[in-house]
């Protein structure tokens, strides 16, 4: 390995800055919510009545079992069994989509061509990679070991063991589909496949746990993706499960490099299949050339809402005896008795949903920004206008934000319907999923007028998702004045069935959304590429 102190070095100088904020991202993720716990769960009555829904079916299938009883249960087993799997998942992505940005992306943009041009060992690359991921995972859960322990010294069931358990059976995980997606880089010639392959498997994995957890636990011992929570925090602490993690870890590594040796740069161990040389009519238009982009998210964020969304509903049949016994959550989720509390819980629900949609229609027109950075504009615009292309970018962004949104509310609507005696009507999910749709509109036009000035605003599109979304969701626990709220596009979506359609609202979204997009149109064509 020629050289790899130079390349790890500029490795490191290269990804600080992103790495550091998502290192503190996710770190702040998988702690916040534990010291609140003690306000919203203050009585053992309240902890019981909330326990109660992980012995759910539905919450088995999702978050999977707690070794935990009625006796046994503490704030500690129950924050690591609710946060255990869905936080790995978010470790899991940002590995995954870290290292193929820095390996097989880096090979079809020809940098990797050029790095191997110098006195630069083969191996060189995928080590640093490997490095660097295994110290950002490291830190990671030392910050979450030091976090929790700090933050939780009052509450029963935490300690050093059980948060170190928990954090490294985090970092673990992430590092064990990091090494994956690396194995991914050499077996495929695209990014793009390689990513799929691997948040394909991911699913895969999640799916077969979900069904041994309910129908032969000893099953899921045999599945990678379950170990995060079977190593049980503050219930039974195994070690072992993370000592596995680390093995395999090892073999995958050991498996790449040895296919990494073999294979020619920018070549891969399975051959693409060759493509037809004319694309059909419609994959010629600049319409059809941005929805053959669009496919691979359209899947992942399909298939991610769809069961966020049923995660979600899969609590409606408990949610009655949980609220009633929670004075906290009652307050933030109680606003009229006529009606249920479910439909009521609902709509914040949804507005999540819509938020994780949104995160969809940001990152596919930040696409635009990502092509001029690479010089790929160029030859597009030797076919198409800029007018054309922003706006077929626009409208497939909001086209796959509308689609994955909807897809929520049906997710939310199936798991509800099996666990409620008396289900919500799945006109009424779909009505209230709807009338969060204009917000896309906004989000949409805010970030195609921000990439029109300057791809390099792209990142206060998502400070402003991410501020809306504390605004609107923790602002009554956070204490946030009324002007706060109203500066987001959710503030002024009507809570459906609780509140009664404002088709006001609609119609200023629209005439918002059009405003920026004109403005849009109209800029991005008097500025340089």
């Amino acid at each position: 390995m020629t050289n790899f102190a130079l390349i790890f070095r500029n490795l490191i100088k290269k990804d600080w800055k992103k790495l550091s904020v998502t290192l503190l991202g996710l770190v702040y993720f998988a702690i916040f919510y534990a010291p609140m716990m003690t306000n919203i769960y203050s009585t053992k009555t309240e902890l019981l009545a909330i326990f109660e829904t992980l012995k759910n079916p539905a919450m088995i299938a999702l978050v999977g079992p707690t070794e935990a009883t009625t006796q046994t249960v503490t704030l500690a087993s129950f924050y690591f069994q609710e946060m255990t799997l869905f936080t790995a998942l978010i470790f899991i992505i940002v590995g995954i989509l870290h290292v193929l940005s820095r390996t097989r992306a880096e090979e079809e943009e020809g940098l990797s061509e050029l790095v191997l041009s110098f006195p630069v060992g083969k191996l060189t690359q995928p080590v640093a990679v490997l490095l660097e991921m295994t110290g950002f995972y490291l830190t990671s859960a030392l910050l979450i070991t030091a976090g929790l322990t700090i933050l939780t010294q009052k509450i029963a069931g935490f300690s050093l063991a059980t948060n170190a358990v928990y954090g490294f059976s985090l970092a673990l995980s992430g590092l064990l589909f990091s090494a994956l997606a690396l194995l991914a880089a050499q077996l495929f010639a695209t990014a793009s496949a390689a990513r799929n392959a691997t948040f394909s498997l991911v699913y895969a994995l999640y799916i077969a746990r979900a069904f041994t957890d309910l129908s032969n636990h000893t099953l899921s011992r045999l599945n990678p993706l379950a170990w995060v929570y079977l190593s049980s925090p503050s219930v039974g602490n195994h070690w072992l499960y993370l000592l596995a993690t680390l093995l395999l870890v090892g073999c995958l590594s050991l498996i790449t490099l040895n296919l990494q040796t073999r294979r020619d740069i920018s070549g891969s161990i399975f051959s693409e299949k060759e493509k037809p040389h004319r694309a059909s009519r419609f994959y010629s238009s600049t319409l059809g050339f941005v929805a053959k982009n669009a496919q691979g998210q359209l899947m992942i964020w399909g298939l991610g809402l769809l069961l966020m969304g049923a995660t979600y509903g899969s609590i409606f049949g408990d949610i009655d005896k949980f609220v009633e016994t929670n004075a906290t959550i009652k307050a933030m989720f109680v606003e009229n008795p006529k009606f249920n509390l479910a439909a009521q819980f609902m709509g914040t629900i949804l507005m999540i949903l819509v938020v994780l949609a949104t995160v969809t229609v940001i990152s596919l027109i930040g696409r635009l920004g990502k092509d001029e950075r690479l010089g790929r504009l160029d030859l597009l615009l030797l076919k198409t206008s800029r007018t054309k292309l922003l706006w077929s970018t626009w409208c497939l962004a909001v086209l796959v934000g509308i689609i994955v949104a909807e897809l929520g509310g049906i997710g939310l609507y199936l798991a509800s319907a099996a666990v409620m005696a008396h289900p919500i009507a799945v006109t009424t999910v779909m009505s209230a999923t709807t009338a969060y749709l204009p917000t896309l509109l906004v989000f949409a036009s805010l970030t195609t007028l921000l990439i029109a000035v300057n791809r390099k605003l792209l990142d206060l599109a998502w400070l402003y998702l991410i501020a809306s979304f504390i605004a609107d969701y923790l602002g009554s626990l956070l204490n946030l004045s009324k002007i706060y709220h109203q500066l987001t596009p959710f503030y002024w979506v009507p809570r459906l069935p609780v509140d009664q359609m404002d088709w006001r609202y609609v119609c200023v979204m629209g005439i918002i959304s059009l405003a920026l997009l004109g403005m849009s149109s109209l800029i991005y064509q008097k500025r340089d590429i």
